[in-house]
């Protein structure tokens, strides 16, 4: 099957810009390797919620019928991208992994578990959240780990003492949950900072575009958002620096203390998996992708959810709009 453009990845990304190549009559298809669209929210843990309210989450075309205040749970995040698919009549093919990019002939040659498909220009939209960084002391434990991403519940955790490691809000987000059940410790850099997300009443998007806010932090971690009864939780867990090394059950830290666990969560990120494009000088590199926002150097190809493709804005997904136009102005 032949198309002008493929966009690989019904993400939030895949469907905003696949709303304007429809409003333009493009001749187009998304390729989803999950089974539904929107099982990419579905697949993380049960109890998340974004941080965005509904008025920062909703896509251009049909509005998440939830008030605008409204923070969206996963699940409907995930029903709702699924019902704007049917909704706008959004050409996708779902359960269709992709497993090589090439160039032939100057055409995009995507070969699928599916079959082949041709396209002369090629938009990955597939996120940053496939391959999960692996640190080495993980290696060296004998206890239990498991990588967030493979995080549901406190059901599935086991012993009495847990160590979640990790600096992002869902490390937060997850220890706070399990303190309830276990003895809970949180190794993170110190030097994090803790934001609450509301300020006067108002969330920090609200402020953020009162003062047209656009800086761009990629070297500066995002800090923990305080919301809800998170702080108080946090209040509650044992926080450790971070983790250096590990033995058995023996986790060693950083500024020299060390404990013993029962159980392990750990995240220290994504590594962007580019092992899919096999094409001669590919850039191969986040940070080029980055400064030329998400344009490869190799005609045609872009990259849409690239996080701070342009802007602190870029994590966003109502914001980002800004990076979807910008690839739509060089397609």
């Amino acid at each position: 099957m032949h198309k002008n453009i493929l966009v690989v990845g019904a993400s939030h990304y895949g469907l905003t810009i696949s709303y304007y190549l429809k409003q333009q009559g493009k001749d187009f298809l998304i390729l989803e390797k999950n089974d539904r669209v929107g099982d990419n929210w579905r697949q993380r843990f049960e109890s998340m919620k974004l941080f965005s309210p509904a008025k920062y989450a909703t896509l251009p075309g049909l509005p998440i019928a939830l008030d605008d205040d409204a923070r969206p749970t996963k699940n409907q995040m995930a029903d709702y991208n699924e019902r704007y698919i049917d909704h706008l009549d959004i050409p996708v093919l779902t359960n269709v992994e992709v497993k090589s990019i090439s160039l032939a002939d100057n055409k995009y040659v995507v070969k699928t578990d599916q079959g082949i498909f041709t396209a002369d220009m090629l938009i990955m939209a597939n996120g940053m959240r496939e391959n999960p960084v692996i640190p080495q002391w993980i290696h060296k434990l004998a206890v239990p780990s498991i990588h967030l991403k493979k995080y549901r519940n406190p059901v599935s955790v086991k012993g009495k003492k847990v160590l979640v490691s990790g600096n992002g809000n869902s490390s937060a987000q997850i220890a706070a949950e399990l303190i309830k059940y276990f003895e809970v410790e949180w190794a993170r850099d110190p030097k994090i900072k803790h934001t609450p997300l509301y300020v006067l009443g108002k969330h920090i998007h609200w402020w953020k575009e009162k003062i047209k806010w656009n800086k761009n932090t990629t070297s500066e971690a995002q800090p923990i958002f305080i919301c809800d009864d998170l702080k108080s939780k946090l209040k509650k867990v044992t926080k450790r620096s971070k983790v250096e090394d590990a033995n058995g059950s023996l986790v060693a830290f950083d500024d020299g203390t060390s404990a013993q666990y029962d159980f392990i969560i750990f995240s220290d990120g994504y590594d962007p998996d580019y092992n899919l494009i096999n094409i001669p000088h590919f850039e191969i590199d986040l940070i080029q992708l980055r400064n030329d926002r998400g344009i490869a150097s190799i005609p045609g190809l872009f990259f849409i959810g690239v996080p701070y493709q342009r802007s602190h804005h870029s994590l966003n997904p109502n914001i980002a709009l800004d990076d979807v136009r910008y690839i739509l102005d060089h397609i």
